[in-house]
């Protein structure tokens, strides 16, 4: 295994957290505006980002902390689940003696998805965005900061997600970089692996 460090997405890549992020937006926006939002259009906004979403509906601030609480429900439908092929490349990371780490703009919530489905034993350091006072993606810092706190090399060192903000900030990190392309739309960003499917990342990053 060439590749010896995994600095992971959350949202997008290591678990389908849109639909239900999507779900709960969509419940907070009707309570509070009184107006019903298109799902798919509500869902890509989300995908770019939170931003992008909150600068398009302009939720007023009883909005947004409805929409955290609703989101923060762990028994809201669609579940947030991990990825098919996730669990399994986690472990064997750990197994081989690699070590995986979390960078996300998510807030600590992440840390109980991954605790929920026994994952988060298999991360050696995780940063979100409750901790990260540092810049955020696109920003090359958090990579920066694992890099230099574990003294990671960084051609060993490989950061995996599905926007251009995860990829730019590895890229701009000086390590390699992992795209999940899952809707085959990402042609435009320059990566070092790509897969379309999560059960091919195993193979694609020789994880073997």
């Amino acid at each position: 295994m060439d590749l010896q460090n995994f600095i992971w997405d959350f949202d997008g890549m290591l678990f389908d957290s849109y639909p239900h992020i999507t779900e709960a937006f969509m419940q907070a926006y009707k309570r509070i505006h009184q107006t019903d939002i298109d799902r798919q259009q509500c869902y890509d906004l989300f995908k770019k980002s939170f931003r992008t979403a909150y600068d398009f509906y302009q939720p007023s601030a009883l909005c947004k902390l409805l929409f955290r609480a609703i989101e923060s429900r762990t028994d809201l439908a669609p579940a947030v689940l991990p990825y098919p092929g996730i669990p399994e490349i986690l472990k064997k990371i750990h197994e081989n003696g690699g070590k995986n780490f979390l960078n996300t703009h998510r807030d600590s919530l992440a840390l109980t998805y991954l605790a929920q489905h026994d994952l988060l034993i298999y991360f050696t350091d995780a940063i979100t965005s409750e901790i990260n006072t540092m810049p955020s993606k696109p920003a090359p810092d958090t990579n920066l900061y694992l890099i230099k706190k574990y003294n990671l090399a960084p051609e060993k060192t490989v950061m995996i997600g599905d926007r251009d903000v995860d990829i730019d900030s590895g890229t701009s990190a000086g390590i390699k970089t992992c795209l999940f392309d899952e809707f085959r739309n990402a042609d435009h960003i320059a990566c070092d692996y790509r897969v379309y499917d999560t059960r091919d990342l195993a193979k694609a990053l020789g994880v073997e």
